[in-house]
Parts: structure tokens; C-alpha cells; sequence
């Protein structure tokens, strides 16, 4: 490519070459087995502790339900490995190679997602799962000894955040847009310009970050609360480690199988809410689940 300066005249070569950039992230993952009571509970922690000071390799190979300490450990790092989209790291590698060709080492970078943006779970949800001394899985425990996985107080906590969310919202939207209209009035064409466009800007970011989330799961409690639901019984199969996004809400996918284990005709597809902790059901155990539509709402163990 011919290059001026001046009056002088010279060539620009260009060159480009993939590189690859390794960037250390620090994943955490834990595990918290549901085993009963409380002596319980201290006594195989002190059965994990003679066992980390005698032989502390050993740990590894402690059986959590079929499984060893280390899988379990590795299946959660994974999860977590999987979880960013692949738009998003497309978006991370446009960044750095910006920054790297026309930056100066200097980056602000917003990666916007979405779909992938979980409402605030209430922190009635948290005490529900914390219940681990009296139930053996995440739930409220009915009269039937049923597990619900929501109750009516959640419903109305995450429509009181909905309404919440909505007035801190339409609150500076309404004055912008009084703004607008003033100087429309005042014929101020340049503000009228501006204000129009940030307050577009500002309404869609905001609705699609704060306000269809919390949505999104509304209609998922409404459903499963209110909503026509089935019952199903059969023997718990699988549960997939990645979460997928149904409807805004993302879920565990899982199988219950109704039939032979064997045949996969028999399997059928259900979701278990991924804002909820992972229930310790076990491979082959009898389960009846209550659902709408394919989302659950309510578990117990079958005779």
C-alpha cells in the first residue's frame, strides 16, 4: 500500500498472525452432601479430618453417594468452564484484539447477556434450601411429604421486586421524556435529539437487564404455582450438569424414566429451576414429581 508524508512517498506492509492468549481464572466449587442429623453431619466431618492427616492423597478418593471427592470436584469446575456463552467469548476476543492493535493497554469493556441474567432470588429461597437438618433435599416439606420448591410468599416477593424495578425505571424515563417534550416545544432541535435517543437507549438496556428477568420468572411461579400441573412417577436418571435458558429461566435439564432404565422411550424431559441448589437424588430412585408443563414445582419419594 502506497503511504504519503509530505512530499515523500513510501509502502506500508501489513501482517497479521493469530496468537493465543492464556488468561488465568480462579473457578471455586463446592459440594455439600445432605447426610441427616447434626451427629451425623460432625461425625464424618472428624471421619474426614483422621483421614486428611494419616494419608492427605487419600481425600481424594473419599465416595460422596457413588462418586469420588475428586469427580465431583472436577464435574463442578467443569460446570462452571461451560457456563460462558460462546457469543460472549467472541466478544472477549474482539475486545483483545482491539485493545491489542489500536489500544494502549487501557480497556473498558460492557459484555452484554441478556438471556443469561437471573432474577434476585428472595432470600426466602435461600432459607428453604438451607433447611438441610430437617428435610433431605431442597424443598418445604407439605403435609403429604411433598417437597414444594416454591411457595405462595415467593411468588408475591418477586412480584413486589417486579413493581419495584418498574417505578425506579418509568421514574427517570418520565422525566426525560418531560424533557423531550420541552424542548420540542422550545425548539431546541439538538436536545430533542440527544434526550430522544438516551432515553431509547436507557429504556431497553434497563428493561432487558432488570426488568424481563424478574418477569421471565414471575410467569415461571405463576405457572407452577397456579397453573395446570401433571404428576409423574418414575425413576430418576440423569440431571445435566450445564443449565440451559427456557422461556428466560434457566433449568437443569432431567430425566425421569417411567419404564426400563434401558429404553430410552420411556425417558421423559423435565427442568428443575437452576436458581434452586441441586437435589442428592440418586440414579435409579423412585421419584414422583409435580410439574407445569415440563418445569417442576414439587417432588416426593415414591414407595
Amino acid at each position: 500500500m502506497l503511504m504519503r508524508q509530505g512530499s515523500r512517498y513510501g509502502v506500508r506492509l501489513k501482517a497479521s498472525a493469530p496468537t493465543l492468549h492464556l488468561i488465568r481464572s480462579d473457578i471455586e466449587t463446592e459440594i455439600a452432601p445432605v447426610l441427616g442429623t447434626q451427629e451425623q453431619s460432625e461425625a464424618f466431618v472428624d471421619t474426614l479430618r483422621d483421614a486428611f492427616e494419616k494419608a492427605p492423597q487419600s481425600l481424594w478418593d473419599t465416595n460422596f453417594f457413588g462418586k469420588s471427592l475428586k469427580d465431583l470436584i472436577q464435574e463442578g469446575v467443569m460446570s462452571k468452564l461451560n457456563r460462558m456463552p460462546v457469543d460472549t467469548r467472541e466478544k472477549v476476543q474482539v475486545a483483545l484484539t482491539k485493545m491489542l492493535n489500536e489500544g494502549d493497554g487501557g480497556m473498558i469493556c460492557i459484555l452484554l447477556g441478556c438471556h443469561n441474567v437471573a432474577p434476585k432470588i428472595p432470600c426466602t429461597f435461600f432459607r428453604i434450601c438451607g433447611m438441610i437438618n430437617r428435610v433431605q433435599s431442597t424443598g418445604i416439606r407439605m403435609e403429604n411429604e411433598a417437597f414444594a420448591l416454591y411457595t405462595e410468599q415467593d411468588y408475591q416477593d418477586i412480584a413486589s421486586q417486579l413493581r419495584r424495578r418498574w417505578i425506579a425505571l418509568l421514574i427517570p424515563s418520565v422525566l426525560m421524556l418531560a424533557g423531550v417534550v420541552a424542548s420540542f416545544v422550545a425548539r431546541i432541535r439538538p436536545l430533542t435529539i440527544g434526550l430522544s435517543i438516551a432515553l431509547g437507549v436507557i429504556f431497553i438496556f434497563c428493561f432487558g437487564m432488570f426488568i424481563s428477568p424478574v418477569n421471565a420468572y414471575l410467569r415461571h411461579l405463576d405457572d407452577v404455582l397456579h397453573g395446570r400441573v401433571r404428576q409423574v412417577t418414575g425413576a430418576f436418571k440423569s440431571m445435566d450438569q450445564q443449565s440451559v435458558t427456557r422461556d428466560g429461566v434457566r433449568y437443569y435439564p432431567m430425566m425421569i424414566n417411567v419404564g426400563s432404565m434401558e429404553d430410552e422411550e420411556d425417558d421423559r424431559l423435565f427442568y428443575y429451576d437452576a436458581n434452586l441448589p441441586r437435589p442428592d437424588w440418586q440414579v435409579g430412585e423412585k421419584l414422583t414429581v409435580t410439574a407445569h408443563d415440563k418445569a417442576l414445582g414439587a417432588w416426593e419419594r415414591a414407595a
